[in-house]
């Protein structure tokens, strides 16, 4: 499924959706980095995502050790790429993690 041109109209949308809201440039280079792992991660269209692939994508983020911060911005990115092109959210019931430095504040 993940032609290349299905791919680059979906990040397309993403970004014309970012600048509407005035992200960063970096901030939208590393969002599109994401979705495009995302995307070639669940090989199939936007539309017929699930919570269940992206919760799997999360866990082999887990399993390569990736910290909870990396985890955050990936989720991120997965929702900003559904809100833009699909405008539904089924990551809304998936929460973030919070990394250590928040959770030990003195």
């Amino acid at each position: 499924m993940a032609r290349e041109s299905y791919v680059e109209t979906c990040l397309g949308r993403m970004r014309r959706w970012m600048a509407l809201r005035g992200l960063a440039p970096n901030s939208v280079a590393t969002y599109v980095r994401c979705a495009r792992q995302f995307l070639a991660h669940v090989d199939r269209p936007l539309g017929a995502v699930k919570q269940t692939d992206i919760e799997g994508y999360l866990h082999t983020l887990v399993d390569k050790a990736r910290s909870p911060r990396t985890r955050n911005v990936q989720l991120g990115a997965i929702r900003c790429l559904l809100r833009s092109t699909v405008r539904r959210d089924p990551t809304a019931a998936i929460p973030t993690r919070k990394s250590r430095a928040w959770c030990h504040r003195s």
